[in-house]
């Protein structure tokens, strides 16, 4: 599923690059991309980024 459809940012990419990278927010996330984010999917990001963070014990 796509999360983030200006740059095809897919739920599975998401979690990912949290998981690997340890991110630790949206903005982090848009970093690792190199993407600029416009605001349509931040509250998603965010979502799974503390999601995947819940999930580690982070």
């Amino acid at each position: 599923m796509s999360v983030c459809q200006c740059y095809d940012l897919t739920e599975k990419r998401i979690r990912k690059a949290v998981t690997d990278k340890s991110l630790a927010d949206a903005d982090a996330v848009y970093a690792h991309f190199k993407v600029e984010p416009c605001g349509a999917c931040q509250d998603d990001v965010t979502a799974l980024v503390e999601d995947e963070m819940a999930k580690s014990g982070a």
